[in-house]
């Protein structure tokens, strides 16, 4: 949630449509997300492993719930990337992978979830039992680009996301149409 509001802050600001005209401040977050977000990140990371080879071991440490809330803050660093290095050749051939993904994260969002859920829970396929976590990786890392691929596509046919058309439909209504 929290990085959802600083990127709705940072547009409202224009520093994504002008990122060139704020270069210092995308640095310094740059550095702030490398130097807080990629430590904080390891640590969350290493709870994450330890509680996945003892699933019945409570992690009840003030740190792993600390670096839980903050892991997103790496996320900023990787904004920042882009603000700072999209305007060049390989940025913009990156950001022309991912634009059309972006375009439908939300309906992306569900899809890897729903996925997920039915390859390794289970009620589905049960692989998450089974898989060795560098198998885990790999078919995340698969599904993702597959994602990627179904987002070209249907920028190609100009088909839009579902979950956003509902989105747009549901959170534009005039206040008046809305009878309680």
């Amino acid at each position: 949630m929290t990085i959802f509001l600083f990127g709705a802050l940072a547009a409202q600001l224009g520093l994504l449509r002008h990122p060139e005209r704020h270069r210092a401040f995308w640095k310094k977050l740059w550095w702030f997300g490398v130097l807080v977000g990629v430590p904080i990140n390891l640590i969350h990371a290493s709870f994450q492993i330890q509680a996945s080879q003892n699933p019945w071991v409570p992690t009840n440490s003030v740190i792993a719930m600390v670096a839980s809330e903050m892991a997103p803050i790496m996320a900023v660093a990787i904004v920042a990337s882009f603000a700072l290095y999209g305007g060049r050749s390989v940025g913009r051939r990156i950001v022309s992978l991912l634009a059309p993904a972006g375009r439908i994260a939300l309906t992306l969002y569900v899809c890897q979830s729903i996925a997920m859920a039915l390859l390794l829970n289970g009620f589905a396929l049960g692989l998450g039992a089974t898989l060795r976590p560098a198998g885990l990786f790999l078919m995340a890392i698969a599904i993702y680009f597959l994602l990627i691929a179904l987002s070209h596509v249907m920028r190609t046919f100009d088909i839009p996301g579902p979950l956003e058309t509902l989105w747009r439909r549901y959170t534009y209504v005039p206040v008046g149409i809305i009878r309680s």
